[in-house]
């Protein structure tokens, strides 16, 4: 069981509490840059961590929303993977974070930045950039010229950030991605072996601090062990759903050709993961289909 703050778990559990948000500050301010008069002094978490939301909902997405204090709002998550249709559902998030902060009567001018941070652990997104982290938002396609300031999306891809001694480490982003990425390393360290170069970072000495305390506590690797049986019997069950649509649609399809089949065989999957419990969104994302196309499967 992966115990490290790679586990989604375990990072909301130290990042996600209000006591923890200058925390949660000084790691943000590392991501996006921010310094001096710009840095983010004071955040408010909006979905705090509470242990007792996650006993019975195995599989809900462990993010943590933030507001800062030009009510600009944060969403960062703790990806494990990169399933299909993962880039897609980023961009919902953000644009569904940005609709949220729309109430009625206030002013499209008046609408705050909406900014989703991914932080990706096993897996690749963009094997074709050499950069650890990449920063997407509306822009000219010649110019490059920012349309709007209103939205941004980072994807950090911790498989390519290949550090596990912080010692020649040089800036915070850095710091703080070793950290997060060989957190398990610090584990059972005595304080004082701890490496100079982060002893010097109060917010990553405290992060490490709660890291140690939050994965020794039994409560929380129950959490873990739940969860991680739950994704297990999901896969089990996606997989057989799977399965058991490709059969009986190729079966059926052979007679119409190879177009009619898959098609056939979407339509199974479609209706057998209804019946197990699927939503039409896990449904689009799972078998890669468009969610118009999942809806009109569904009523087939």
């Amino acid at each position: 069981m992966n115990i490290s703050l790679t586990n989604d778990i375990l990072f909301k559990a130290v990042f996600g509490i209000q006591k923890n948000s200058y925390i949660l500050a000084d790691l943000l301010n590392s991501i996006l840059d921010l310094k001096g008069s710009n840095a983010l002094k004071k955040i408010n978490i909006l979905n705090p961590f509470v242990y007792q939301d996650y006993l019975t909902d195995k599989l809900v997405i462990l993010d943590i929303k933030a507001e800062d204090e030009l009510k600009n709002i944060y969403d960062i998550e703790m990806q494990i993977g990169t399933p299909i249709g993962f880039i897609s559902r980023a961009y919902f998030y953000n644009a569904k974070l940005i609709a949220s902060q729309l109430i009625e009567g206030s002013n499209y001018v008046d609408l705050p930045k909406a900014i989703c941070i991914f932080i990706i652990s096993n897996g690749i997104l963009f094997p074709n950039y050499k950069e650890i982290h990449n920063t997407f938002s509306f822009r000219h396609d010649k110019n490059f010229n920012k349309l709007i300031d209103l939205n941004e999306l980072h994807f950090i891809e911790l498989d390519k950030f290949i550090h596990p001694n912080p010692v020649d480490l040089k800036n915070k982003f850095d710091l703080w991605m070793h950290t997060v990425k060989y957190s398990e390393s610090y584990k059972e360290i005595d304080e004082e072996n701890i490496p100079k170069v982060l002893k010097k970072e109060t917010e990553i000495i405290m992060a490490i601090k709660e890291y140690r305390k939050k994965s020794s506590n039994s409560k929380y690797r129950a959490i873990m062990e739940a969860r991680e049986k739950g994704e297990m019997a999901q896969k089990f069950a996606i997989g057989a759903a799977r399965k058991e649509g490709l059969i009986v649609g190729k079966t059926e399809g052979k007679a119409e050709g190879k177009a009619e089949g898959e098609r056939l065989a979407n339509i199974k999957a479609t209706k057998n993961m209804l019946e197990k419990g699927f939503s039409l969104e896990q449904c689009s994302e799972i078998l890669d289909l468009p969610l118009e196309k999942v809806k009109e499967y569904a009523n087939l």
